[in-house]
């Protein structure tokens, strides 16, 4: 399994007995591994692309599970439990999809319980896809708790600021290494504002705050060309351009959302002119979606085109 090696020489006795009960060494069947990682691609990266692609997959399929953050890859699955089959589920040995969600969630929460060290991206990389859990409106370990927690961690190391990015770092950064950056940034700014809206509960990502730019197509597309050719046509969808696109359009939605979500929900501060209101009236209907998705389409390209339509259509307006 993987980091085994590493948690038993960083871990103390009693805290890997902890990480064995709680089935944090588990081994699912290789199948049951496929397919969810499947499902996380299909389903999950190109909402949320803040995985490196080619260095999960690449290193998946020349050592299965057994070189990737434990901690990582309990989080991936957990997300990718939402969408896999019935047959999957009794396959792996759960009676059900939220019995599966529950093992994951809880190897997933142990390692970061008794963490030592995890590479700090790895670990606002788990704690976004953590927020995939959700028990009840009592739980409070749910989304809200989750993605303050990535926030709180990406705005330490700097992810908020494009300084930090091109000039202050210690070292150079690739651009591989900043594209992957920009893109968990803007998902922990759009997590911030669905789950806050959601919950009815103020933003902690404003506006005035960060300048990391936008991302671009490119920042996904140029790091799944380094993904190897079988695992691109075993895990990656046909349609990553256009999903990519989409999901281009959906943080440019956030970005404006939260403009609204702050004009509608403040309590004090300076009452916002006609002029701004209009404004984002005006940056609201041009990412009206103006493209048709064809009859022809992929499943995965029509699902997520109608899913973020419906949040275009939740966006409350100025």
């Amino acid at each position: 399994m993987p980091s085994s090696i590493s948690a038993a020489i960083s871990h103390k006795p009693h805290e890997l007995e902890y990480m064995r009960l709680q089935g944090v060494f588990s081994k699912l069947p290789d199948d049951v591994c496929d397919e969810l990682v499947r499902c996380y691609f299909q389903h999950v990266h190109f909402f949320l692309p803040i995985i490196d692609a080619p260095a999960f997959l690449n290193e998946y399929r020349s050592n299965g599970s057994r070189n990737v953050s434990l901690l990582l890859y309990w989080s991936m699955l957990l997300a990718a439990a939402n969408f896999v089959d019935t047959d999957v589920l009794q396959k792996a040995g759960f009676t059900s999809r939220k019995a599966m969600k529950t093992a994951m969630y809880e190897r997933a929460k142990c390692l970061y319980d008794v963490d030592r060290g995890t590479e700090k991206l790895i670990l606002i990389q788990s704690v976004i896809l953590l927020g995939f859990w959700y028990t009840d409106p009592q739980d409070h370990t749910g989304a809200w708790y989750w993605i303050g927690i990535a926030i709180s961690l990406a705005q330490n190391i700097g992810l908020h600021r494009s300084v930090r990015l091109r000039g202050r770092a210690q070292k150079p950064l690739s651009t591989a290494r900043e594209s992957l950056m920009r893109r968990i940034w803007w998902a922990c700014v759009v997590r911030d504002r669905w789950v806050s809206l959601a919950r009815g509960r103020p933003m902690r990502i404003h506006s005035e705050d960060c300048d990391t730019p936008f991302p671009v197509v490119d920042d996904v597309l140029n790091e799944l060309e380094a993904v190897t050719s079988p695992e691109s046509a075993k895990f990656i969808p046909t349609d990553s351009r256009a999903l990519t696109e989409m999901w281009i359009r959906l943080v440019k939605i956030c970005d404006t959302l939260g403009n609204i979500v702050r004009v509608h929900y403040r309590v004090n501060g300076i009452i916002p002119t006609m002029a701004e209101i209009d404004k984002y009236a005006q940056e609201l209907q041009a990412l009206a979606q103006d493209e048709v998705i064809s009859g022809d389409s992929s499943e995965e390209l029509s699902i997520h085109a109608y899913q973020i339509d419906l949040l275009y259509q939740f966006v409350p307006r100025p």
